[in-house]
């Protein structure tokens, strides 16, 4: 997985993030729910 796109370490934070918040929401079967959310919030800032 090449990251080399990715040089801002807030940015790193935010995938951080979306791939723990990935890993609950699996867990509790809303995955795409949240991902969608989350995907709107990560877009408009």
């Amino acid at each position: 997985m090449a990251n080399s796109h990715v040089s801002d370490p807030l940015m790193l934070d935010m995938i951080q993030i979306l791939i723990s918040v990935t890993v609950m929401a699996s867990q509790r079967r809303r995955t795409k729910q949240i991902l969608i959310l989350f995907y709107f919030t990560f877009c408009k800032k």
